[in-house]
C-alpha cells in the first residue's frame, strides 16, 4: 500500500469515537487486514507500565516480534518527500544521513538528484536498495542508532534527516541532540501527528497531538535562534532547521 493511503487510513481510523477507536473488535479487524501480531493491542500499555525494557527488539532483522511493512518502500508521504527533495536540489551537499533508513528508499532518490555526493544510512536492518545506489558514494552502518551518531565528528554532515524514527526511541531528545551536534547544514526531522490510543499500527512510544505539540518537543530543550520552518501533511509534521546562515 503507498504511504499516502496508509497515512489516510490512520486519519481515518483515528478520527473514529474513542469507544470504537481504542476497541479489541476494531483491533482484531486491523490484524486480520495487517497480519499484526496479537501482542500489539497491549504493547503500549506494557511499556507504560515497565515491562518492555528492551524496545530493539521490534526492530532487529529477523525478529519475531517486527511487523511487516503496511506501506510500501518508504513511511514517508509523498509531501514530505517533495520538501526533502526540494532542499536537496537547492543546497546540493556533499553528504547526507539518513538516520533510521529502512529500506533505502529516500537514499535512492537522492541518489538521484546528485552527484559525488557521500550518501550515509544507519538503521538496524540492511536497507533493500543499497546495492542500486551507484552515482554516489554509499555507506550503511547497521546496529543502534544513538551509538552509532556518536562515532561522526561535530558538524561532518552537510544535510541529516531523520524521518519517523523520534516516536519509536526510549529517549529521543538524546537523538535529537546528537543529530543537531554532527549537522553542518540541514537537518530534516519527520514525525507523525497521533493521539496515543490504546493501541495502533506501530510501535510508538511517543505521540505528537498536533504540529504545535511536536514543535514544542524539538525546541524545549535547545538555546539556540537557529532558523527553523515546519509544515504539516497527511497527518505528518515536517521541521527543518538551519545550522548555518544560507
Amino acid at each position: 500500500m503507498k504511504r499516502d493511503y496508509v497515512c489516510r487510513l490512520r486519519i481515518l481510523i483515528d478520527s473514529l469515537p474513542p469507544i470504537i477507536r481504542e476497541s479489541r473488535f476494531l483491533f482484531l479487524i486491523a490484524k486480520i487486514l495487517f497480519d499484526l501480531p496479537n501482542e500489539l493491542f497491549t504493547f503500549r500499555e506494557d511499556y507504560n507500565n515497565g515491562l518492555i525494557n528492551d524496545l530493539s527488539k521490534f526492530y532487529r532483522e529477523g525478529s519475531k516480534h517486527k511487523i511487516k511493512r503496511t506501506a510500501e518502500g518508504t513511511d514517508i508521504n509523498s509531501f514530505c518527500l517533495r520538501i526533502i527533495e526540494d532542499y536537496i536540489e537547492n543546497i546540493k551537499p556533499t553528504s547526507v544521513l539518513d538516520v533510521g533508513c529502512g529500506t533505502g528508499f529516500l537514499l535512492g532518490n537522492i541518489d538521484n538528484l546528485l552527484d559525488n555526493c557521500e550518501l550515509i544510512g544507519i538503521d538496524f536492518s540492511l536497507p533493500l536498495i543499497s546495492k542500486k545506489l551507484s552515482k554516489n558514494n554509499f555507506k550503511f552502518i547497521q546496529g543502534d542508532i544513538n551509538y552509532s551518531l556518536k562515532q561522526f565528528e561535530t558538524n561532518s554532515i552537510d544535510f541529516v534527516i531523520c524521518a519517523h524514527v523520534l516516536e519509536h526511541l526510549d529517549n529521543p531528545k538524546e537523538l535529537i541532540i546528537e543529530l543537531r551536534r554532527i549537522t553542518r547544514l540541514k537537518l530534516i526531522l519527520i514525525c507523525p501527528l497521533e493521539k496515543p490510543f490504546r493501541w495502533g499500527l506501530n510501535h510508538h512510544v511517543h505521540f505528537f497531538e498536533s504540529g504545535e505539540k511536536f514543535l514544542e518537543f524539538v525546541r524545549s530543550d535547545y538555546r539556540s535562534s537557529n532558523i527553523y520552518d515546519s509544515f504539516e501533511r497527511l497527518g505528518d509534521c515536517v521541521y527543518i532547521e538551519s545550522l548555518t546562515e544560507n
